[in-house]
C-alpha cells in the first residue's frame, strides 16, 4: 500500500455531458481530475472555452488548465493534438514521482473498482474498454476491446502523446531485439467503457470537422443528415460495415455516484431494443385507423421516472410507458390509479374509468395541471 495519488488527466473540447458522467463515476476513486482545454481546435481555429464547473463538482478535485496560445502555423492536426496533450505534462509539477498519471480521451472511463489500492507492476499500463457508440448501451463489438486509458508513474512520464501513440498492446508481440518497442506494459482487461460519440449529430459533425483524423472531415462523413441516418440505422460513421447492437443495462455498466445525476442523461442517451421498428409500425397502424393510440398506453409518469424505468424496462409489464418530461410523477399503471391514496390519483382513476380504462385527453389535461412541475 502506497500513498501515491491518482491523477486522472484528459484533454477537453466541448462535451460536458461526458465529463459529468466521468466525474460521477470516478469522483470517489481519484485524487484529482486534470482537464486541459485549448482555445484552438486541432485545425488551428480559435474556439471559446467550453468547460463548465457544475455546482455539484468538488472544485478542490478539479485542476483546469487552459492552453491559450495558438498552435504553430506549420503544424498539422496530429501535431496540434500532441501539443495539447503534452501541455498537461507541463502542469504536473504538483505531482510526486510515484503518483499515478492516467491519461484518457474524455469518453474513456475506467471501471472504478480497479482504482482501489491501485498498483502498477510494469512501467506502463493499458486499460481495455468495452466500446459503445451514440448511446450508452449501443454496443460496438468491432472495436471491443478498445485500447483506451494509459497509466504511468510520474517519474517515468516523458510525453503524454508518446504514451498514447506508442504504448500499444502489439508491442508485446515484437521480438526482444526490437529495443525501439516498449514492452514493459501491464494489460488491464474488462477495464471500463468507451462511450464514443455520445452527443448530438450537430456536435458529432463539429468533432469530425476539427479532430485529428482529417480524412473523416469531409461532407460524406460530417454532414448532419448523414450522421442522423447512420445513428438511426445503428451503423458506423466511416462506412466500415460495423453494425451496433442494443444491449440491456446490467451490472457491467457504471454505477452513478451522484444523487444529482440528471434524468436527461438516461432519457436521451440510452437506446431500447426495437424502438425504431415499433414506432414505425405503431404510426402506420394509427394512420390507417387500425389501432386507437390510447390503447397502447399502460403506464404514465414524469421525467423523474425515466432512470429507474429505463434500467428496469424488461421487468415492467404492459405496453407503452408515456413520460411527461416537465412534471415530477412516479411511473404508475393505469389500473393502479384508483387504488392509490391522494386526490390526484383518485381523480385520474375516475377519468380513466370513464374512458373504458384508457388514457384520455381529459386525464392528460388534469395530470399536467395538477402534478408537481420540474
Amino acid at each position: 500500500m502506497t500513498n501515491s495519488k491518482i491523477i486522472d488527466c484528459i484533454t477537453f473540447f466541448d462535451n460536458n455531458l461526458i465529463f459529468e458522467m466521468r466525474y460521477n463515476i470516478l469522483v470517489n476513486y481519484v485524487d484529482y481530475f486534470l482537464v486541459c482545454e485549448s482555445l484552438y481546435d486541432h485545425t488551428g481555429k480559435r474556439k471559446k472555452p467550453n468547460f463548465i464547473f457544475k455546482d455539484q463538482y468538488d472544485k478542490k478535485k478539479i485542476i483546469y488548465i487552459l492552453l491559450d496560445k495558438p498552435f504553430s502555423k506549420n503544424s498539422d492536426r496530429w501535431q496540434n493534438q500532441a501539443s495539447q496533450r503534452d501541455f498537461i505534462l507541463k502542469n504536473l509539477d504538483f505531482a510526486s514521482p510515484d503518483d499515478f498519471i492516467f491519461f484518457s480521451d474524455p469518453d474513456e472511463i475506467i471501471r472504478p473498482e480497479l482504482l482501489v489500492n491501485f498498483n502498477l507492476k510494469e512501467k506502463y499500463g493499458i486499460f481495455l474498454h468495452d466500446c459503445f457508440n451514440y448511446k450508452i448501451n449501443l454496443f460496438n463489438s468491432y472495436e471491443t476491446p478498445w485500447e483506451g486509458t494509459r497509466v504511468v508513474k510520474k517519474k517515468n512520464l516523458k510525453s503524454i502523446d508518446f504514451m498514447r501513440q506508442k504504448i500499444l498492446m502489439k508491442n508485446l508481440n515484437y521480438s526482444i531485439f526490437r529495443f525501439d518497442k516498449e514492452k514493459s506494459i501491464q494489460i488491464f482487461k474488462n477495464a471500463g467503457w468507451h462511450f464514443n460519440n455520445l452527443m448530438s449529430p450537430e456536435d458529432i459533425s463539429l468533432k469530425l470537422k476539427t479532430f485529428a483524423h482529417k480524412e473523416f472531415s469531409g461532407d460524406e462523413f460530417s454532414s448532419v443528415e448523414i450522421i442522423k441516418d447512420k445513428i438511426s440505422k445503428k451503423i458506423d460513421l466511416f462506412n466500415r460495415g460495423h453494425n451496433y447492437k442494443v444491449i440491456n443495462i446490467d451490472n457491467n455498466f457504471p454505477e452513478n455516484n451522484s444523487e444529482q445525476q440528471t434524468p436527461k442523461l438516461f432519457e436521451e442517451n440510452i437506446d431500447t431494443p426495437s424502438n425504431t421498428n415499433d414506432l414505425k409500425e405503431a404510426l402506420d397502424l394509427m394512420s390507417n385507423g387500425g389501432v386507437d393510440p390510447s390503447a397502447l398506453i399502460t403506464h404514465v409518469g414524469g421525467l423523474n421516472a425515466v432512470p429507474e424505468t429505463t434500467l428496469n424496462l424488461p421487468n415492467v409489464p404492459g405496453g407503452k410507458k408515456l413520460i411527461y418530461t416537465h412534471i415530477d410523477f412516479p411511473l404508475t399503471a393505469l389500473d393502479e390509479f384508483k387504488n392509490n391514496d391522494g386526490e390526484l390519483y383518485k381523480q385520474l382513476g375516475m377519468l380513466i374509468d370513464q374512458n373504458n380504462g384508457l388514457w384520455s385527453p381529459k386525464a392528460e389535461k388534469y395530470l399536467l395541471e395538477n402534478a408537481p412541475k420540474i
